[in-house]
């Protein structure tokens, strides 16, 4: 299970990194677009710094499993600009609710039946409904 939690880490960080260029080109774009301000790659330089985009690959990735594992902490949302743990935080509940809403619906519905097949047991609709 361990192995398992580990390789799907690795896979999920490395398609965050798929996307051409990376955050801190997307960021410098959202962020001087419109002003009329020119963006240097000194400009980029330091964005990434800040992020710590400019480490490599393996350094970003123990980075942020070790703050996953010992602190808590999933990192930066950098399409919201607010941290991920208040990102699913905000989201918590109406995914909590979405969850109860389809477990009563599901229950209301396999309960009667798994009765009605239990009870007409080797029939037709036994066979057709499990």
């Amino acid at each position: 299970m361990i192995v398992t939690m580990v390789l799907v880490s690795m896979m999920v960080f490395l398609i965050m990194e798929l996307p051409p260029g990376d955050y801190a080109d997307r960021y410098a774009f959202r962020k001087y677009s419109g002003t009329g301000v020119s963006v240097t790659e000194a400009d980029v330089e330091a964005i990434r710094h800040d992020f710590g985009l400019d480490k490599p690959l393996v350094l970003r990735y123990v980075d942020w499993i070790s703050g996953i594992v010992l602190h808590g902490d999933f990192g930066q949302a950098f399409a919201f600009e607010t941290s991920v743990v208040k990102v699913i935080g905000d989201k918590v509940w109406l995914t909590l609710g979405i969850l109860f809403a389809t477990l009563i619906i599901t229950y209301a519905v396999s309960i009667p039946v798994g009765i009605y097949a239990a009870v007409r047991r080797g029939s037709a609709a036994d066979y057709t409904l499990t």
